[in-house]
């Protein structure tokens, strides 16, 4: 998983998923004691694409826009770590700079 100042990208070995910013809309943290820590990311989807999409394929390539991307309304990770309270507030500090 890495984090960026635009967006989330979630990556495996043979797949990955890139959600923009702009798009989550809420940040909330899942398990417990008995069950995987984890994020559910809330995902809302308003029709545009991001800003620095259409400013990138705009100004930079100068070519047509792409198609908005297809995601899911909520996205759940988990960590087998001790790190999902240390992305979830890294998430949120980047989605109230967004």
């Amino acid at each position: 998983m890495l984090l960026t100042t635009h967006r989330v990208i979630f990556y495996t070995n043979t797949a990955a998923v890139e959600v923009p910013l702009c798009f989550i809309t809420n940040v909330g943290k899942s398990g417990g004691m008995f069950q995987k820590q984890g994020v559910v990311l809330a995902i809302t989807q308003n029709g545009q694409l991001p800003p620095y999409i259409v400013d990138y394929f705009t100004n930079v390539l100068k070519k047509d826009l792409p198609a908005m991307p297809i995601l899911p309304k909520e996205i759940k990770v988990s960590f087998s770590d001790k790190n999902r309270d240390n992305f979830a507030n890294l998430l949120n500090e980047s989605l109230k700079r967004k």
